[in-house]
């Protein structure tokens, strides 16, 4: 886990249409985090804010 880590993204160049939140779709590039997209979105409404990708790890 802690490579992904290291090669992780930063929020604001996944969210290239500065929409302030990320769909799975921002994200299909990162597999760790297309694959756990789910786990991460702690408010199930399809998005990542900003402090729940900060928060999943």
């Amino acid at each position: 886990m802690k490579q992904a880590m290291a090669t992780r993204p930063s929020f604001s160049s996944l969210d290239a249409q500065k929409k302030g939140s990320l769909t799975a779709d921002d994200v299909k590039g990162n597999k760790w985090l297309s694959s756990n997209f789910a786990r991460c979105d702690t408010d199930h409404d399809g998005t990542l804010s900003r402090k729940e990708y900060s928060a999943c790890k």
